[in-house]
């Protein structure tokens, strides 16, 4: 029967997990530290300590954690895994090769040691014992993540055929991660056989148990490559059954990064019919059109955004940046409003959903600057996280918090303000290599100078004014 103690530590042990959850992840070590502390046998505690650690960097709570687990359980491989781990991030490689070595010794197929053991001895170069290790390793495990460092060996070998052949099979290996094909294609294309990828993940786009990623992985050789092997395969699919979108979305997105705009626009415009079928492909053009920055051929394609049904958040975003890319306000905002009152994801993970709600948040902040709506602006910007923003938002950010500190700032302290401000904007607006090709940053930017400069009052904050609006 358990006792009271046992109860009391029970509960912290899941309230220290439940914390992880939440993603308060110091809050969840600290508490499984306390119950360590009081139950040093407990190995799952510090199993999930380690973890803990690990994932946040914290090389000796993660090597103290793995100790800890070796000493329980010194007869167990999973305790040597994640003190190999521990040892890889306390960068000690001789002493993490030692227990990775000593975990695949216990068992043979226990393939995180044993992969981890292969990566550390190719990354120290020691490829024949990479090769031995790998060689044991397949002898109980073909799974895609042993086979894709396969290829990585026969490439290091020099032995083309034999990468061939494996990165043929790691196409047709089931894996819930696209790692073995991304890492095999990777690993050939640094060696100089390019074309050896495109020919074979052709090859095995149309076989039965081919891998989720090798068609968008295709799709991106094919958009970088200028090859239309994925648009002839896609016009044949789409006759007997619906295309794959994750790779129609891995080829716009290709075409359109790489600026092929006129391969992007020949590929939309005959496709057009069966990519307006589907909310995600809808999305996925307005999302190759905001990178090609041709905004009015996007607010074409998403002028019926109201009508869509299953338009997700980021699908929306890049039709409010199509219409605010044009000058028109009214419609960016009516967007952005109808996006911020969508439900949010409920699976409780960081998604595309969560990350592109707070920049509906960020442009209806701008256009509330641009109204000289202020207070609106600062309700707005306290659904906005600006830290890790990419540079399109956060010079949108800078500006909309530089006016921001303006309006704030006391009378007295108005000449102080006004330089600090003034220096962030200007630094703001060097780091921006793309403001020169953003029409309705620029617009944003002339008006948060006026803004700023009319705050400040006098024929110094005027000329300073004209200076930079001359340079925009």
């Amino acid at each position: 029967m358990p006792t009271i103690v046992s109860i009391v530590r029970n509960l912290l042990a899941r309230s220290a997990w439940i914390a992880n959850q939440q993603g308060d992840r110091q809050r969840a070590i600290a508490g499984m530290k306390q119950v360590v502390a009081d139950a040093p046998a407990m190995f799952d505690c510090w199993a999930s300590l380690h973890q803990w650690c690990f994932e946040a960097k914290d090389a000796r709570g993660s090597l103290e954690a793995a100790q800890a687990m070796v000493r329980i359980a010194p007869r167990y491989e999973y305790g040597y895994g994640c003190l190999g781990q521990a040892r890889t991030l306390c960068k000690d490689i001789p002493a993490a090769i030692e227990a990775y070595r000593r975990a695949v010794e216990m068992n043979p197929k226990y393939e995180f040691a044993g992969n981890s053991l292969f990566d550390l001895y190719m990354k120290e170069n020691d490829v024949k014992s990479a090769a031995a290790t790998l060689s044991a390793l397949r002898g109980h495990v073909q799974t895609g993540y042993v086979l894709g460092r396969a290829v990585q060996l026969d490439l290091r070998q020099r032995n083309l055929k034999a990468a061939c052949d494996d990165f043929a099979q790691v196409c047709v290996t089931a894996c819930e991660s696209p790692w073995p094909v991304n890492a095999a294609a990777d690993a050939m294309i640094k060696a100089g056989w390019k074309k050896q990828v495109g020919r074979i993940l052709g090859k095995a786009v149309d076989r039965p148990q081919v891998h989720s990623e090798v068609a968008s992985r295709w799709a991106r050789w094919c958009a970088a490559e200028g090859n239309r092997g994925f648009e002839r395969w896609i016009g044949r699919l789409i006759e007997k059954q619906w295309p794959p979108e994750k790779a129609v979305y891995a080829y716009l997105e290709a075409l359109a990064k790489g600026r092929k705009g006129w391969r992007f626009n020949w590929f939309v415009s005959r496709s057009r019919r069966w990519l307006r079928e589907s909310a995600f492909l809808w999305g996925s053009v307005a999302y190759g059109m905001t990178i090609l920055r041709t905004y009015r051929r996007g607010t074409r394609w998403t002028a019926d955004w109201r009508e869509r049904i299953g338009a997700e958040s980021w699908m929306l975003f890049n039709a409010a940046e199509a219409f605010w890319g044009v000058g028109n306000d009214a419609e960016t905002a009516a967007i952005c409003r109808y996006a911020v009152e969508m439900p949010k994801s409920s699976d409780g993970i960081a998604s595309r959903h969560a990350v592109t709600h707070k920049l509906h948040y960020l442009l209806l902040a701008a256009l509330a600057v641009k109204q000289n709506d202020l207070s609106a602006a600062q309700n707005l910007m306290q659904h906005v996280n600006s830290n890790g923003l990419d540079p399109d938002y956060s010079f949108v950010a800078a500006m909309v918090q530089a006016v921001l500190e303006m309006e704030a700032a006391e009378q007295a302290n108005r000449a102080a303000a006004f330089r600090q401000v003034g220096n962030r904007i200007d630094n703001a607006r060097r780091k921006y290599a793309a403001f020169p090709n953003e029409p309705a940053r620029r617009r944003l930017y002339r008006r948060c100078l006026w803004q700023v400069a009319r705050r400040r009052g006098g024929l110094a904050a005027l000329g300073w004014y004209i200076a930079r609006w001359m340079g925009s």
